[in-house]
Order: structure tokens, then C-alpha cells, then sequence
């Protein structure tokens, strides 16, 4: 596992269900793939939490997000940009599959 990681491990202590490097099955047609992507974290079987590291965090990493919440069923997922100083001053993207935003 990559340093980015490592947090996560003292909240699996704390009750969390934590899933690291977790493989999304996708199924087309009468094909199914087991690993076809895989989440960085899946925290209780609802939260997806993207790791990056990047400039900034855009509408391009939101498409993959909606991807993985629409494959797992999950509903909320956030993008967390540790390339920055402060995360929550634009480190964070959060979305929501079905929530219509403008």
C-alpha cells in the first residue's frame, strides 16, 4: 500500500469497516470482468474515498467518481487532494450519485 494510506489504519480500530484497494466487478451483456476498477478506499460498504494528488481537483475526476458510486450502488464519494496545503480549502471533492447539481 501507498503512504497515502496509512491514516486509514488507526480508523479501522475505531469501528470503521475499511476496505482498502477494493475491485468493482462490471458486467456487460453476458461478459463479466471481476476487477474492472478499483476503489482506493471504501469506507462501511457506502463511502467511496478517492486518494490524489494533484494540482487541482476538477470536473474530470468527478466523472470516474460517479462510475464507481453508480457500480457499487454507493451514494456519497469524496476526492481527496492531499497536493495542497489546506484540504479543505479545494482539497476536497465530494459527489453524490443522483443529486442533481447545477
Amino acid at each position: 500500500m501507498g503512504s497515502h494510506s496509512d491514516p486509514v489504519r488507526g480508523n479501522i480500530r475505531n469501528g470503521l469497516d475499511v476496505e482498502r484497494q477494493k475491485p468493482i466487478p462490471l458486467e456487460y451483456e453476458d461478459e463479466r470482468v471481476e476487477c474492472a476498477y478499483r476503489l482506493d478506499i471504501l469506507v462501511n460498504k457506502q463511502v467511496i474515498v478517492e486518494v490524489k494528488s494533484v494540482v487541482r481537483l476538477t470536473e474530470v475526476h468527478r466523472a470516474p467518481m460517479l462510475s464507481y458510486l453508480r457500480l457499487t450502488g454507493c451514494q456519497p464519494g469524496l476526492a481527496l487532494n492531499f497536493n495542497v496545503n489546506v484540504l479543505s480549502r479545494g482539497g476536497i471533492l465530494r459527489v453524490v450519485n443522483g443529486l442533481k447539481e447545477d
